[in-house]
């Protein structure tokens, strides 16, 4: 069982899980999930910095650890989130991988 959290509504691709809310699941579906974009992992986090690109508007948008942006680390996913234009984007993908 793997702990996820979904970044986008599942519906499309036949599963229940709601964008915003963290799941237990199996392992197989889990890594689905993650590899389309649709979750990021809930296990082995780290803090997000609060001297992180974007700290305020990532909490805003439930973006609590450095784990969670992994699962999402390209400039085109993060503009799809409220708040972030391409500019933050491209520090957050440039400090996620110093």
């Amino acid at each position: 069982m793997t702990r996820i959290k979904c970044i986008k509504n599942a519906a499309g691709i036949g599963y229940a899980y709601v964008a915003g809310k963290e799941y237990t699941v199996p392992g197989a579906m889990a890594k689905e999930l993650l590899e389309l974009g649709f979750a990021i992992p809930l296990d082995n986090q780290s803090e997000l910095p609060a001297d992180f690109p974007g700290y305020r508007v990532l909490k805003e948008n439930g973006f609590n650890t450095l784990d969670e942006l992994k699962g999402i680390a390209s400039v085109d996913q993060l503009v799809e989130i409220k708040g972030i234009g391409t500019k933050l984007a491209a520090q957050i993908v440039e400090r996620l991988q110093s």
